[in-house]
């Protein structure tokens, strides 16, 4: 929203009956019917239907067709009675719109207003000035406060508020011209987006179906309610949500904002090339198609994406998806410089005042703290927030790493079991981290399937056998340890001399929990015959399989003792 639209009044949501008119579409927002009914409209002249045409794609958020009108204008393709600084105004607010906050200034600067437009004027010079973050000395008109009557005015200064992160502030001037002003009910769809930028999504939706049952026909109302069911449920409800508009034949074209929404929603191929479009037309397209990169796992494209951004002028969520860009790519080159970029910007969200206590905020220092392996401190980032992002796979990836590098296997492993996303699940780094939570839990038979239920994919059998294989020996599964060192010996791919040392470490390991077990007086009669079957059927046909003096010698000293101690083991 980069700003909010002015005078939003009351309409009656039922379409009229009867022939529709250009001026009845107006009434009832059916821009795409208005647009097609204009040419028909007879006692308009050529440039009244232009300037007409700028006002309906204005409203669709087309802001680059807006450009393209003012622009023929001010180049006296048409004659009108509206005067050159009106249209400076309007362009000027049209570069605003698509983000060129240079060129608005410098064509604000040239304008020497008048009586009849000094406060669009003044409400474009403090926009302007917060989105430059412009020096004190050069604000001049940008410091004057709103005062008085004027609405118009006032949504200015709560849009600028928005602008700058001050969500609740910017709520608090809506709600009182709401309770001044009833016409401007329309109002509660922006209140409902602060409320959405500040992650309270239950207030939000109340306010929008409260609003969609007076005006259920609302593209706009329709659309933040899909983008809140896109935050609260899944791409599937979201698209749900837009349903009523593609009944009605709804031209997505005609409105960017939406047609960026149902992209984002629908995914694929699509998704890809809308946002690609509409980088230039709208502000988030930008970080949704590098976002978009992330998720498919084309780092380089994200970054790519942001490449021309200005970081000091990125908000906090374009922040964290640049950050979250460089994280992946570092991690996947080992580019220390990249992580170390990563974890500046992470930071820098995390410590903001503005940021500091809100969930992305907490996310971002928990990431910059995973990043620097400083695994404890990120724990109680995360431990602060994981009520509230039980069921985020991300999050609980995350959150079980970092539980599980402090050693709180019991509730990493809870955590990453909660991890539903097959993507992840399929990770050779997920596999290991949980294999190793399952062995630390005493829960060797387990880990051990998990490596049989991937033992076919070539791409992290290696990775994962070589892992669980030293993490069974470091928590005294023996049994399980030999086994794994043994396929890691058929492999080849590693040191023999090593891995027969390892192994034959694990093999004795097996032999010593079963003397262990048959001399102690507590001994558990059905463990005991459990280690004495490991032992015949597993250990020593691996020893007899190793051409090796020392496994000769192992084996005479394990038949030795089981022939002594034959009656204990019975």
């Amino acid at each position: 929203m980069g700003a909010f639209k002015h005078g939003h009044r009351r309409y009656h949501s039922k379409r009229e009956k009867g022939a529709r008119t250009f001026d009845s579409c107006l009434q009832a927002r059916d821009y795409h019917g208005a647009l097609v009914l204009l040419d028909n409209v007879s006692h308009l002249a050529e440039c009244d239907k232009q300037l007409w045409t700028a006002y309906i794609h204005s409203h669709q958020g087309n802001h680059i067709k807006v450009q393209s009108i003012y622009e023929s204008f001010l180049n006296g393709k048409y004659s009108t009675k509206c005067n050159e600084v009106d249209f400076k105004l309007y362009l000027a607010c049209t570069y605003f719109h698509l983000g060129m906050f240079d060129r608005a200034r410098e064509l604000a600067k040239s304008v020497e207003p008048e009586a009849h437009n000094k406060d669009l004027y003044t409400r474009l010079l403090k926009h302007l000035g917060i989105d430059e973050k412009c020096e004190e000395d050069d604000r001049s008109t940008e410091d004057i406060i709103f005062q008085g009557d004027n609405v118009d005015n006032i949504i200015s200064s709560a849009s600028i508020k928005f602008n700058d992160g001050d969500y609740q502030e910017a709520i608090g001037i809506l709600k009182n011209i709401t309770v001044d002003h009833d016409e401007y009910e329309a109002l509660n769809i922006y209140i409902a987006k602060c409320y959405y930028k500040l992650d309270y999504y239950d207030i939000a939706t109340e306010l929008l179906d409260s609003y969609l049952f007076e005006f259920p026909d609302s593209p706009t109302a329709m659309n933040m309610k899909s983008a809140l069911k896109y935050k609260t449920a899944d791409a599937r409800a979201a698209l749900s949500e837009l349903k009523p508009l593609m009944s009605q034949n709804y031209c997505l074209e005609d409105n960017v904002y939406i047609q960026h929404n149902h992209a984002i929603f629908s995914g694929g191929k699509e998704c890809q090339e809308t946002l690609s479009e509409l980088v230039d037309v709208v502000e988030e397209a930008k970080i949704n198609l590098a976002t978009f990169h992330i998720t498919e796992g084309n780092f380089e494209d994200a970054l790519e994406a942001l490449e021309d951004e200005d970081v000091e002028a990125l908000s906090s969520n374009s922040l964290i998806i640049k950050a979250t860009a460089l994280a992946m790519e570092g991690q996947a080159k080992m580019n220390r410089k990249m992580i170390k970029e990563s974890r500046s910007y992470f930071e820098r969200v995390g410590a903001s005042t503005k940021d500091c206590d809100t969930i992305p905020g907490r996310q971002s220092m928990a990431a910059s703290l995973f990043l620097g392996k400083n695994f404890d401190d990120a724990n109680i980032y995360l431990s602060s927030i994981k009520q509230y992002l039980e069921h985020d796979d991300d999050f609980n990836w995350n959150y079980g790493i970092c539980l599980a590098a402090t050693g709180d296997y019991t509730a990493a492993e809870c955590t990453l079991l909660k991890i539903e996303s097959m993507t992840y699940t399929s990770e050779a780094v997920y596999l290991k981290w949980l294999s190793r939570c399952l062995i630390a839990n005493d829960k060797a038979q387990n880990a051990w399937e998990l490596y049989l239920e991937h033992e076919n994919d070539d791409n992290i059998k290696i990775s994962l056998v070589e892992s669980m294989a030293n993490d069974f020996y470091r928590y005294g599964h023996f049994h399980y340890a030999a086994r794994a060192f043994e396929i890691l010996f058929h492999l080849g791919q590693h040191d023999k001399q090593v891995l027969w040392e390892a192994l034959r470490g694990a093999c004795v390991g097996v032999f010593q929990n079963l003397i262990s077990m048959a001399c102690s007086e507590k001994s558990n009669t059905e463990l005991l015959l459990k280690s004495k079957h490991e032992l015949l059927t597993s250990i020593l046909p691996i020893l007899r399989s190793k051409q090796n003096p020392q496994a000769e010698h192992i084996i005479n000293t394990i038949r030795d003792w089981l022939k002594v101690n034959e009656s204990s083991l019975k």
